[in-house]
């Protein structure tokens, strides 16, 4: 019973980083028309800074749902 409790709890976890991975990467995908557009500048510099962060954060995730 304890051992099963695990696995569901497992489960749950895992589902719930797929979902965020999934929204991660949805957001992603419209930041970089979002920096496309936008003119150069501290606030674009302090865009991308963040894009790039999400990023790192969002390959990271992945790489942990590999395993």
């Amino acid at each position: 019973m304890y051992n099963s409790a695990i696995n569901i709890k497992a489960i749950e976890l895992i589902s719930e980083a797929t979902e965020n991975l999934i929204e991660c990467r949805r957001v992603l995908k419209y930041t970089y028309v979002k920096a496309f557009f936008m003119k150069s500048g501290h606030e674009k510099q302090l865009f991308e800074f963040l894009q790039a962060d999400l990023e790192i954060a969002t390959e990271a995730l992945s790489k942990l749902l590999e395993a």
